[in-house]
């Protein structure tokens, strides 16, 4: 039986990330991300009482991109030897780990950034 996938082994593909709040750190303004501050009329320092460390967790909002992926493997499931028609691709790329990462399934890759894309501007827009 000969089966054919949309993606092959080293084929560069495209998923979309949905917008989503991450949690990200800033240099800290008053103390310029050293953790310390000048105790004003002293040669003596304290520390910064904003960050205490020279950096202030704050939470982002990210938009839905774009991310290139590198398929390293190739996941094809028949139902049967009677269902030779039917069957469910899945793929693992490099940079998501093989074996142990994420399991693409087709419809969620694309094969171009512009398609990707244009996936974000229907999903926005829904």
């Amino acid at each position: 039986m000969n089966l054919t996938t949309k993606y092959g082994v080293g084929d560069v593909v495209y998923s979309v990330t949905p917008g989503y709040r991450d949690l990200a750190e800033r240099e800290c303004a008053l103390c310029s991300g050293n953790g310390q501050v000048a105790i004003q009329g002293s040669d003596r320092t304290a520390e910064c009482p904003d960050c205490r460390y020279g950096m202030i967790s704050e939470w982002v909002d990210r938009d839905m991109a774009a991310h290139p992926h590198v398929i390293g493997q190739v996941r094809v499931e028949t139902e049967s030897k009677t269902d030779r028609g039917k069957k469910k691709v899945s793929y693992m790329c490099l940079d998501t780990g093989i074996g142990s990462g994420t399991v693409w399934a087709e419809d969620r890759l694309y094969a171009t950034r512009e398609e990707a894309e244009a996936a974000i501007e229907t999903l926005a827009d829904a």
